[in-house]
Order: structure tokens, then C-alpha cells, then sequence
């Protein structure tokens, strides 16, 4: 089986650049959750799980294997979630902590394609 939050950290490389957290969901529940070492855990998890509550619920309507850019709060904060399904079971989430996109659409999507290439 393969750890995915290993795969993760791989990825990032500890780059957490503009990053709140890395979320990897099967059937619809975060399996793994992967934020900034500086970030209060428990916290964050509450926050970005509600905040992608809904957006879970329908992600099914999302096209496979294609980068969605989605307004999301986490908290009271307005960000923007990269959600990418890898496949019908696996969906895996990269939320920004800004709404700025200064290039970062082009970085989001490798490592989204890179994390759903070691996970697939």
C-alpha cells in the first residue's frame, strides 16, 4: 500500500510555498492530510474539511485527470482549492492559502500530476 503522505512530502520537497494543505481523498474522505509544519493541525483539518465538505459531495461531476481551480473559505479566509481526481475512488487536493494566482496554477498542476503518477 502505498503512503501518501510519504508520496507528498516527496513531491513537496518541504516547499510549502503558498500552500495551506495536501489532501488525498478516497470515497469521498480525507485519508491523508498534509499541511506546513507550522500550522495548528487540528485547526486547519476542521477548517479545510468544512470548507470542502460540499465541493466533496459533488466531486463526481469533476472530470478525471483534469486540474479544477475552486474558490473554497477555510475559515473566514476566501482561498483557492486545486482538486484533481485521479481516478473514481481518489481525489487529491491542493489548497493554496491565497487567491492571488501569480504563476501558480502551472506549479499546482505538476504537483498534483506528480503526487496522482506516484499514487495511481
Amino acid at each position: 500500500m502505498t503512503d501518501y503522505r510519504e508520496v507528498i512530502n516527496n513531491v513537496l520537497k518541504n516547499d510549502f510555498k503558498h500552500i495551506t494543505a495536501v489532501l488525498i481523498y478516497e470515497n469521498e474522505l480525507p485519508s491523508v492530510f498534509v499541511h506546513p509544519p507550522y500550522a495548528d493541525t487540528k485547526t486547519l483539518f476542521f477548517e479545510v474539511s468544512q470548507g470542502l465538505k460540499e465541493i466533496m459531495e459533488n466531486i463526481i461531476n469533476f472530470e478525471m485527470n483534469k486540474m479544477h481551480e475552486v474558490p473554497v473559505y477555510i475559515g473566514k479566509k476566501l482561498v483557492l482549492a486545486y482538486i484533481m481526481r485521479v481516478d473514481p475512488l481518489k481525489t487529491v487536493v491542493l489548497v493554496s492559502d491565497t487567491r492571488e494566482k501569480d504563476n501558480l496554477e502551472m506549479r499546482f498542476e505538476k504537483i498534483l500530476k506528480d503526487i496522482k503518477n506516484q499514487i495511481s
